[in-house]
């Protein structure tokens, strides 16, 4: 067997068909699809076992739920081609893409063969031109990642590339299995770059990144939990390595994944992973891992500041997103809440982004408005997890509301630490009328109510 395609698949019966589909059309024949079905609760197993019956290269692995981790182990003992790929299941591939990677592999004998770039796409639109995720790094050419240690520091796009399974087992290289889908592909990649003598990237772009899934891992729920976690199991493996090269790099790598999370992450968890890069700052400059072969002026600038002077790096990089003046408690929650009620007064339809407790009881506020149920929708990331209605008033999910309707109130009805997120990815699917609530002006919607 050439290749085999490990294809993760937890609850994407709404992406999966689109997924399986480009692999069907795959041109390259002597491959094995192997769908990791990990406990999936909707009807993602029917979907598998048709492409399963429709084409021999499927084959169906289902198993209880273990999480992200260890479905990919699961799948790598199990497969049999000379090269893996993984390809997540709320994404697609060009049809040529397990070919091309293949062909290159072999004439050049790759550990690893990755292309450069990505089209990124949402259900909303889908960029023409792919954005090219690996820089610093020359085409068509055999390197040693030793000799090139800016690909480490690239985008981890573990699903661009063929890994040869020779290398990966040899070596002992497994993803972690911790629960969730969360950084698991941080330590692989590092792993797979650190054994991989021979990569060869190519300039071709063939992979299509979804970036509207409600379900993937960019959710920030216990974020820093998760990707410390991710760290150490990460440690482990470049100590068994053991080379002054893949310690300095290991630094480095950490640096740039915790200066990447801060800045993604909501404003209301951006302290918590700042101390954590105070912390790591620290370590680096304690153990002399700040080598310039690593590590560039603008990094080493920004980590000595976090060193220097965190507070000052916070006030000058953080998020302002949230309403200062209410953290500062200066702002008249209640004259705020009566504001929120004239607005939805005057909205001829509301939406309530969440059907979950929070979403019910400011449903309950609105309805003593005497709005119409009919003018009331709920908005959820899934519809399968969620009854057809509540209360009488019907739920829908984000990605189906018609365009012309997406000008109308929605409020984020979820906890606090979601709502940074909501909000992107309302602003994403082309709301721009959008209202945040946090516990207090909550109370005060209560009180007035």
């Amino acid at each position: 067997m050439k290749v085999s395609v490990l294809v993760p698949i937890y609850n994407v019966s709404k992406y999966l068909d689109k997924c399986l589909e480009s692999l069907h059309q795959q041109s390259l024949q002597d491959m094995e699809i192997l769908c990791l079905n990990d406990g999936s609760t909707d009807n993602s197993l029917q979907i598998i076992n048709r492409y399963a019956s429709l084409d021999s290269r499927f084959k169906v692995i289902d198993k209880q739920n273990t999480g992200y981790g260890d479905t990919i182990n699961v799948g790598c003992s199990k497969a049999t081609g000379q090269y893996i790929a993984i390809v997540e299941s709320d994404d697609y591939v060009e049809t040529n893409m397990m070919e091309k990677l293949y062909d290159k592999a072999i004439s050049t004998n790759a550990d690893i063969v990755k292309s450069s770039g990505v089209y990124f796409f949402s259900d909303e639109s889908e960029t023409v031109a792919p954005r090219n995720i690996v820089t610093n790094i020359p085409f068509d050419k055999v390197i040693d990642t030793y000799d090139f240690p800016a690909i480490f520091l690239t985008m981890p796009t573990i699903w661009t590339a063929l890994y040869k399974r020779e290398m990966l087992t040899n070596n002992g290289v497994k993803l972690n299995d911790t629960p969730g889908a969360s950084f698991q592909d941080v330590s692989f990649l590092f792993q797979a770059y650190s054994y991989a003598r021979r990569l060869v990237v190519l300039p071709e772009s063939y992979y299509h990144y979804r970036q509207s899934n409600p379900y993937a891992s960019s959710q920030y729920s216990n974020k820093l939990t998760r990707l410390t976690t991710e760290f150490s199991y990460t440690e482990k493996c470049a100590e068994k390595i053991g080379t002054d090269i893949i310690k300095q790099i290991y630094n480095r790598f950490v640096f740039m994944h915790l200066l990447a999370n801060y800045n993604d992450a909501p404003p209301n968890t951006q302290l918590g992973f700042l101390v954590e890069l105070q912390y790591h700052a620290k370590k680096c400059i304690e153990y002399g891992c700040l080598d310039p072969k690593y590590w560039d002026q603008d990094a080493i600038n920004i980590l000595n500041e976090i060193v220097e002077n965190r507070d000052n790096f916070f006030e000058r990089t953080k998020k302002k997103i949230f309403d200062e003046r209410l953290q500062q408690l200066s702002i008249n929650c209640e004259a705020e809440a009566l504001g929120i009620l004239e607005t939805i007064k005057k909205e001829s339809h509301v939406y309530l982004y969440g059907a979950g407790e929070i979403g019910r009881e400011i449903l309950g506020i609105i309805l003593k408005l005497g709005i119409d149920k009919n003018n009331i929708s709920f908005l959820v990331s899934n519809s399968n997890d969620n009854p057809e209605c509540i209360d009488g008033v019907s739920i829908m999910e984000v990605d189906k509301v018609p365009q012309g309707e997406r000008h109308h109130l929605v409020i984020a009805t979820v906890k606090e630490s979601d709502q940074y997120t909501v909000l992107l990815t309302l602003t994403g699917f082309g709301f721009n009328k959008n209202i945040y609530l946090t516990k207090k002006i909550r109370s005060e919607l209560l009180k007035i109510n």
